[in-house]
């Protein structure tokens, strides 16, 4: 690990002089995040000693941070991993202020990267001012399509991206391509084109295989009608046993936390949950609904619930919310958030009271703001 250390293009050549010499090496982690500034000069250097390390299996590459690669700079690095055919893992972090790569550097990337056709693990980091459109998100896909033995995908486009419904049918119609993939990550923080929810809904619908998905909707300005239109396509989802989706600000009131409620019931074989409906107004009666389906996972072993924030929970919902973990009887770990009001104190007491009488918890964190 190399961070901070302003190592500047001088240091990255040098670096990249060096896997010239290991051309041999089937397994490299480079980490040049925080303030390096390699910049495209030292990009260049490390993609031409990444093109002489065709027998590369497995490479994770960190840029995030103050790195300035901009288009030329990721384009020449995109050069060296499209000769590393036989990769199997492959990981970049691109997340930055200035690390901008646009339409022209996602091209060059992904359109590298499908030569990998060998590749079981993907995990790309686009969060920051990339700039990324419809076209950028066109290669992401096709790449995507291409690598068929993909079983993990961890694509995070939040940030100052601007991908449309377009872009976003594209990318959902790639992950149904993946009939090997079992786990997927997707952040669409920032990043919200009408019609999301049921694109990627249909796109999902056709990964029957998926164990581990992680969601982030962060503020995409979801009502419960985009909640069914994703959860209908999840529910096809049969064999997931992890399952984290974030809806932090968006306007699922009652009747989203109600359809969310009844996707839960589906999942038979759900061990892991985390679901966070910060600032939703879902109310009483929606953590009630929310529960009916959480009573139904008798598989659970450990769930985080963020309740936080305008959601308007009294002691009801409380009530309702200990009922349904008391019918989980191996669940072991919670960690809990919620709002009370100051003539309430004694909630996180009368929830930790009663969780505690119901279950044998390895770990407990209930927060009360």
């Amino acid at each position: 690990m190399l961070r901070n250390n302003f190592i500047g293009s001088l240091g990255a050549s040098c670096l990249g002089i060096c896997l010239q010499e290991i051309s041999n090496l089937t397994s490299f982690s480079l980490s040049l995040s925080g303030n390096n500034n390699i910049g495209s000069e030292g990009a260049y250097a490390l993609g031409f000693g990444l093109s002489k390390c065709e027998n590369m299996v497995i490479l994770k590459l960190d840029f995030s941070g103050y790195n300035n690669l901009g288009e030329q700079g990721i384009s020449d690095l995109a050069y060296g991993i499209g000769r590393c055919i036989n990769l199997i893992v492959f990981v970049l972090d691109l997340q930055g202020p200035n690390n901008s790569i646009g339409d022209g550097g996602v091209e060059a990337l992904f359109v590298g990267l499908s030569n990998c056709q060998k590749l079981i693990t993907l995990s790309v980091n686009l969060n920051g001012k990339h700039n990324i459109t419809d076209q950028g998100a066109n290669f992401i896909a096709a790449c995507i399509s291409q690598c068929s033995d993909l079983s993990t995908i961890l694509l995070n486009i939040s940030g100052f991206n601007y991908i449309g419904g377009i872009g976003m049918k594209l990318l959902s119609e790639s992950f149904k391509q993946c009939i090997k993939l079992k786990t997927l990550m997707v952040y669409f923080k920032g990043t919200c084109p009408t019609g999301i929810n049921s694109r990627l809904g249909i796109g999902l619908s056709k990964c029957e295989n998926l164990i581990d998905l992680d969601l982030n909707f962060n503020n995409c300005r979801f009502r419960s009608i985009g909640t069914q239109k994703l959860l209908d396509g999840l529910v096809k989802c049969y064999k997931l046993s992890s399952v984290c989706i974030n809806f932090t600000k968006n306007k699922l009131e009652n009747e989203g936390a109600s359809i969310l409620g009844t996707y839960l019931q589906n999942l038979v074989n759900l061990e892991k949950l985390s679901i966070n409906l910060k600032k939703n107004k879902i109310g009483n009666e929606g953590v009630k609904s929310l529960m009916i389906g959480l009573c139904k996972c008798q598989k659970l072993k450990k769930l985080k619930l963020i309740l936080e924030r305008n959601n308007f929970i009294s002691n009801l919902g409380e009530i309702a919310l200990c009922s349904a973990l008391s019918k989980c009887p191996k669940l072991t770990y919670i960690i809990i958030e919620f709002d009370w009001k100051k003539d309430e104190e004694s909630s996180s007491y009368y929830l930790r009271t009663k969780i505690f009488k119901t279950l044998r918890l390895v770990y407990e964190n209930i927060l009360c703001w």
